[in-house]
């Protein structure tokens, strides 16, 4: 008898002590959550832009919401019976504890005038140049979200059409980035009348070279040499010497120009299952290029791998300058979301 109501006090004391399971959930879940999700959306980039390659659909399916529940109910009972004739004691001891977590993902494709926003609508220049702003390097977002700059091209690799890369685009973004390195360029946005515009300036130059560069880049794009300041607008040619006209590209053409480096396997372009890309000597390609491999194994040890067609494609962890760029264009994916509210994903844990 006493050792039974030792035992059911035990039981007692410890469902006591395990009540409470919220705060523990927290810093474990939030931390298991944002790594899953952030795999998700890496392998969603990587596979549509492997699927652009193909030929196929590109699909995007953003994390709306992740609502996870946890119960845990504890309960202890003990009883005790005396019968006569014969005289018997039935003492009973008993414990439950029951622990279930039930998780719950809401998905929302990316369609409609959602998918037009995001993904259709060229980046507005404002953002193409706050991004360097931020430290972005100028060479990098140029490259990569900029199809020109007062008429000056940048490369394009698309499945329909391709266009080589001027020379003098190159030395744009060559000088451009010694001039950013220098901190002699800036950017602000001001009111001009009931609208907002953007500014980018070069500030006055502190040394012999940052000033021939600085020059050099304002005679090309065809701007005033004794003007430092600049509005910036969309567009394929500047309407006079004080504007820098940036046509700039969409998250689709960007994805479309970084599929471009895949290494899609020989009997793959062979038999027209995906469209082949021109090579090119251009070293600016090269440095600003994501190398992702493909084989029929599995990859051992990948900063980001999908299966797709039987085959994986993925990007080498340590190959750091391109996931260095595969990072960027995950962040102009998250930039370029119309409606950053709704697409962020709510993580919900009730732990009552």
């Amino acid at each position: 008898m006493k050792r039974l109501m030792i035992i059911g006090f035990w039981i007692t004391v410890l469902g006591a002590g395990c009540r409470s399971i919220g705060p523990a959930a927290l810093s474990r879940d939030r931390f298991d959550y944002t790594l899953a999700i952030s795999d998700s959306v890496k392998n969603q980039a990587l596979l549509n832009m492997v699927k652009i390659r193909y030929g196929d659909v590109p699909v995007f399916v953003e994390v709306s919401s992740v609502i996870s529940q946890y119960l845990l109910e504890n309960d202890f009972n003990y009883s005790f019976a005396w019968q006569y004739h014969p005289t018997v004691r039935t003492p009973g001891v008993g414990g439950l504890t029951r622990y279930a977590e039930r998780p719950t993902i809401t998905y929302s494709p990316l369609s409609g005038e959602k998918f037009t926003k995001s993904m259709l609508t060229p980046i507005p220049p404002s953002a193409i140049f706050f991004l360097i702003q931020s430290g972005k390097s100028v060479d990098f977002v140029f490259y990569l979200c900029v199809q020109s700059v007062n008429g000056i091209n940048n490369r394009y690799d698309g499945p329909l059409r391709s266009l080589p890369i001027s020379p003098d685009f190159i030395e744009i973004l060559t000088r451009m980035r010694r001039i950013q390195q220098s901190g002699m360029i800036g950017m602000r946005v001001q009111a001009v009348g009931n609208n907002q515009t953007s500014v980018f300036y070069f500030r006055k130059e502190t040394s012999n070279e940052i000033s021939e560069d600085s020059a050099w880049v304002r005679q090309k794009l065809g701007l005033d040499p004794q003007t430092y300041e600049f509005n910036v607008v969309y567009g394929a040619t500047s309407q006079n010497k004080n504007e820098i006209a940036i046509l700039s590209r969409s998250m689709m053409e960007i994805l479309v120009q970084m599929a471009s480096s895949i290494d899609i396997p020989a009997d793959d372009l062979q038999q027209n299952r995906a469209y082949a890309v021109a090579s090119t000597e251009d070293p600016l390609a090269e440095l600003m290029s994501i190398r992702v491999r493909s084989g029929r194994e599995k990859p051992a040890d990948a900063f980001v791998s999908i299966l797709y067609r039987n085959k994986w494609f993925w990007i080498e962890d340590t190959d750091f300058k391109s996931k260095q760029l595969f990072s960027g264009l995950m962040t102009l994916l998250s930039l370029m979301e119309s409606d950053r509210g709704a697409n962020q994903p709510v993580i919900t844990v009730p732990t009552g």
